[in-house]
């Protein structure tokens, strides 16, 4: 539903969407979609969107508008953070990696990825063309294959940055994140899981090992999860750092963010994958993963 009312937006005026005049936003607790916008719509989009989405829509006007993001891929730049976006390190092509949850400690703001992505540490991040944020803090060292990126306002897009709720699970998708997460949760073994980075997109498989363990270029030993994928490719480089999710069938939002991914290896006759705990980055650093449905504006 959410995808058919951005495709009659689309029809009726794309520039409603694309200079930001309305914004759709998915209220799990509501079980509804909500419309913002700066004014009143023009009355035949509006019958057009009572018509088809009357029981689960609703309209609201107000100056303070998220821009929704049409028409996004992996390395397109984003201002809505979330799961599954390419990033780089200082801008230097070769040096990719994907994105996790945004974490919040206090008033600051965090982009999850892979540790092993930090090059070297303190470096500026970008996603994807214009600055995310600096590299704050990675675990490795003690075992854990997490980095912490501060969100910062070092960039030239229009409205800043939002911490949202979302997962790109398609490598490209016309009405911005085309799934999202509503809460965190810890793993057992025959948990089906999926991944999302820039390289492989969306692959699934199934947790094998919980408590299982990998090496580092630097020869950290870090404590991951091990996954047997059910496709030919779990993971590649790349998609280092993206999210893991819980794999069910309840639709856009009912997914728990599982942890962050790390890495994989594929073999003549299966494909693994690994990852590291959302539970033990919330431990280590105290931070709270932004499951919301409602983006938050994040301030500087």
């Amino acid at each position: 539903m959410q995808k058919g009312v951005t495709k009659t937006l689309l029809e009726y005026d794309s520039t409603l969407i694309k200079e930001g005049k309305v914004d759709l936003s998915l209220s799990l607790t509501n079980q509804e979609l909500v419309l913002k916008s700066k004014e009143e719509l023009p009355e035949k989009l509006r019958n057009m969107l009572v018509s088809t989405y009357s029981d689960v829509l609703e309209f609201e006007i107000t100056n303070d508008l998220i821009i929704l993001q049409a028409e996004k891929g992996r390395f397109d730049d984003w201002n809505n953070l979330g799961g599954g976006l390419a990033i780089k390190n200082q801008g230097v092509p070769g040096e990719n990696c994907s994105s996790d949850p945004i974490a919040r400690k206090g008033t600051e703001y965090y982009l999850l990825t892979a540790g092993h992505c930090f090059f070297p540490t303190g470096s500026m991040v970008y996603q994807f063309d214009e600055t995310v944020g600096q590299e704050y803090a990675l675990a490795n060292e003690i075992g854990y294959d997490v980095g912490l990126i501060r969100v910062s306002g070092v960039n030239t897009l229009s409205g800043g940055r939002l911490a949202t709720n979302g997962i790109l699970v398609s490598n490209f998708s016309s009405s911005g994140y085309d799934n999202s997460f509503n809460r965190t949760a810890d793993v057992y073994e025959g948990l089906p899981v999926c991944k999302s980075g820039y390289q492989t997109n969306h692959t699934c498989g199934v947790i094998i090992e919980k408590y299982d363990t990998m090496v580092d270029d630097n020869g950290n030993i870090l404590n991951v999860v091990l996954v047997e994928g059910t496709g030919a490719n779990y993971s590649t480089g790349g998609d280092s750092g993206g999210i893991t999710i819980s794999n069910n069938t309840e639709g856009v939002g009912s997914h728990a963010v599982l942890g962050t991914h790390s890495g994989g290896v594929d073999t003549t006759t299966a494909t693994y994958g690994a990852f590291t705990r959302i539970v033990d980055t919330m431990r280590i650093y105290g931070v709270d993963i932004h499951v919301s449905s409602t983006s938050a504006r994040i301030v500087y």
